[in-house]
């Protein structure tokens, strides 16, 4: 009865090796391939300039962009995990959607991935984050270069 359960195992992890690591990897792979993509995508749309696009409009004023955002929220009385497309900052598509489990707006950035940043109360902070969130793709492409790695 022991032998018997050991092999089940034992054939259970060698169908794991074979099959699921090969998937897992080729996933890896494909979502690294879009990684550098969107790494190359923010060196040509470096935040240099602050100039972000809501429903159309090109807004390079900070305090005009906060009240923007807050109109199309409300206005777009956005109800939904779904999230609705908005705008464009730095070249990534830019959505925004709600969670009700969190009480929480998220905004969706969008290029070859998406990244979602959860937004606060102060309209500039959320600005900050979204900043932060395309500025650090090149780490989470590293850290999925290095998970890569360790699954090879």
């Amino acid at each position: 009865m022991i032998k018997a359960e050991y092999i089940k195992d034992r054939n259970a992890l060698q169908e794991k090796a074979v099959r699921t690591l090969p998937n897992m990897i080729t996933g890896l792979k494909n979502h690294i391939d879009d990684l550098k993509t969107d790494v190359e995508y923010t060196k040509l749309n470096p935040d240099d300039d602050f100039k972000m696009t809501i429903n159309g409009v090109d807004y390079d004023d900070k305090k005009l962009v906060v009240e923007k955002l807050s109109e199309v929220i409300s206005l777009r009385n956005i109800k939904g995990k779904t999230p609705i497309e908005v705008g464009k900052y730095r070249g990534f598509r830019l959505s925004i959607s709600y969670s009700y489990e969190m009480y929480q707006f998220s905004a969706h950035l969008v290029n070859k991935c998406e990244y979602e940043v959860q937004l606060g109360n102060d309209m500039y902070g959320n600005l900050t984050r979204i900043n932060n969130k395309i500025n650090s793709i090149p780490e989470e492409l590293e850290r999925y270069t290095n998970n890569l790695i360790s699954k090879e």
